[in-house]
């Protein structure tokens, strides 16, 4: 396994978000901006039980970067993450490359 395809649900406000990680890692909830406000939001007003308000699902295991480029877009526009009524991602696809996001064209 090269990495992984997740969605992080913050149940606070029923969101989600679709990212990709490269090393497992129990705890990581993601990175994008608007998930990481509410992460912060989260801990501010409970900041020794914040963790119960995520929930962290793998939805895909890749081989590789392209595989993880290719399955995000894929599932970001499954679950119309980009919605923001839905989801808290802001674009509708990344491409990473050593290790720093930009957006496709």
């Amino acid at each position: 396994m090269f990495g992984y395809i997740y969605k992080t649900t913050c149940l606070r406000i029923n969101k989600i978000y679709i990212g990709q990680h490269c090393k497992f890692n129990k705890n990581y909830l993601g990175s994008g901006s608007e998930l990481l406000k509410e992460i912060k939001y989260c801990k501010n007003k409970n900041p020794k039980n914040w963790r119960k308000f995520f929930k962290v699902e793998i939805l895909k295991y890749c081989k590789n970067q392209s595989q993880l480029n290719n399955f995000e877009k894929i599932f970001i526009k499954k679950f119309n993450s980009t919605n923001f009524e839905i989801g808290l991602n802001l674009l509708t696809s990344y491409k990473f490359k050593n290790g720093s996001p930009s957006k496709n064209p």
